[in-house]
């Protein structure tokens, strides 16, 4: 598809001329109304525009899905042992979005993998999971079997209630050191088991990406310290302003090195993924700055849990966020974009 639109874009027909070629819009948001459709039906290539609005499942569909992503989740992140899900009682959540779902499912799974992890030689294990007001339990077996419970907290994030009993060797090394700088990270909103436990999600992949979001600078940076202290393997990019640098590159820049008399065609995009090579487990620590509404607008794509595209890009030259932790200073209210895509706010 990109190679032959890439062929068609140089002839003479162009893309619209190509009926081979489907343009497709995707939003959350319907197009505008009957005027909007009608001014972009005037064009050749969207003359045959039809609006398709799409529902997430509801149900018991939703809790079949539930299971299944669940049952998967465990499978391949211990794939030496198979897992079943046999009983899950937890919120569904709101029926107008999956991802908020898949989110809390993937808590879920980290947790109980680590119970999985620990069942020795056991080839085949029988998992349960139920989650009642701010309490969640997981078991292997029977009720009275190998567990561990968990609390709701911030965001709707689970925490376990033993924090030191959870964490892997890497993920201690940064929680010894952000409770060493507790008088630093004191402040109303924040809890430093919670933060801990957000950079256990970040080294376990639960979250793609993690995303930290604080008004308050001086704790931003308190946390990018702590992590670059304890993993200084772990490739970092700070200092961006995303008012002054491209997150990413467009179709129009120069790409010629030899060619550009500026660094234009420098992004964060490319940045990243330059940066995850460094890194055996490809992870990377982000550091953005947005001092208006405006900057904090063009991050959302960025830090949003979709691979980022430029155009005709493939999925080999797509960026995963798969370990890329953003810490995120705003100077101005948090707006909903951000918000609804932040794995924790301090």
């Amino acid at each position: 598809y990109h190679e032959k639109a890439c062929n068609t874009r140089n002839s003479d027909k162009g893309l619209s001329g190509d009926a081979s070629i489907i343009p497709l819009f995707t939003s959350n948001y319907p197009l505008c109304d009957e005027k909007g459709v009608k001014a972009l039906s005037k064009l050749e290539m969207f003359s045959n525009l039809t609006c398709i609005e799409m529902h997430a499942i509801t149900g018991a569909e939703r809790h079949g899905f539930a299971k299944a992503y669940l049952t998967h989740c465990l499978n391949e992140w211990v794939p030496n042992k198979k897992s079943e899900i046999i009983h899950l009682d937890i919120p569904m959540g709101d029926c107008s979005d999956t991802r908020p779902l898949v989110r809390h499912l993937r808590m879920i799974a980290f947790y109980a993998s680590s119970l999985v992890k620990g069942e020795g030689c056991t080839p085949s294990l029988r998992v349960s999971a139920v989650e009642i007001g701010f309490e969640c339990k997981i078991w292997i077996g029977e009720p009275n079997g190998p567990s561990l419970k968990l609390r709701v907290g911030t965001m709707g994030n689970l925490f376990p209630v033993d924090p030191q009993a959870h964490a892997d060797e890497p993920a201690s090394v940064v929680r010894k050191k952000i409770m060493e700088m507790h008088q630093v990270l004191t402040s109303p909103n924040s809890n430093v088991d919670e933060i801990s436990t957000v950079i256990d999600y970040w080294l376990g992949n639960v979250f793609t990406p993690t995303v930290i979001v604080s008004r308050n600078r001086e704790l931003a940076k308190a946390i990018i310290e702590v992590v670059e202290e304890s993993l200084p393997k772990v490739p970092s990019i700070t200092n961006v302003n995303a008012a002054e640098y491209k997150m990413m590159k467009s179709l129009y820049d120069d790409h010629n090195p030899s060619t550009s008399k500026t660094n234009a065609s420098s992004n964060l995009r490319d940045d990243i993924l330059l940066a995850q090579q460094k890194h055996e487990r490809g992870l990377v620590l982000v550091e953005l700055s947005c001092p208006t509404k405006d900057a904090q607008l063009l991050v959302r794509e960025m830090i949003e849990d979709t691979p980022s595209m430029t155009a005709f890009s493939t999925s080999k030259s797509a960026l995963y966020k798969d370990g890329i932790l953003f810490i995120v200073h705003v100077e101005e209210e948090i707006s909903p974009e951000i918000q609804s895509r932040a794995s924790y706010i301090l």
